[in-house]
């Protein structure tokens, strides 16, 4: 078996080291943007811009999208053991699929 990957960062010297974070790329996942805030977004300019980050936050896109992520991640938060979670507001929108509110409606 290969390396996995996690699907959450330890937190930074911002945040600390006991909160986790995990995030989805700027703008073309914001519900709800006008052109005003794509123009002052604060996750278009600073560390954002690094190869590195842009990839990660592709990868955390993709991951989003796949029909296990919910599973992966609430294992991912029980097993690390996870208090404090960050997540960017947009997530809400991009993780919201039919099944998933007729399920939280339904008691699943």
């Amino acid at each position: 078996m290969g390396i996995v990957r996690p699907l959450l960062l330890v937190g930074n010297e911002k945040l600390g080291m006991s909160i986790f974070q995990w995030s989805i790329p700027p703008i073309k996942t914001c519900p709800g943007r006008t052109p005003a805030c794509e123009r002052v977004c604060y996750a278009t300019t600073g560390h954002f811009l690094f190869a590195g980050v842009q990839e990660r936050l592709a990868w955390n896109y993709q991951q989003a999208l796949r029909a296990d992520f919910v599973d992966r991640m609430t294992d991912e938060v029980f097993r690390k053991g996870c208090i404090v979670v960050r997540r960017v507001r947009p997530v809400d929108r991009v993780l919201e699929r039919p099944s998933d509110s007729t399920a939280r409606r339904s008691g699943k």
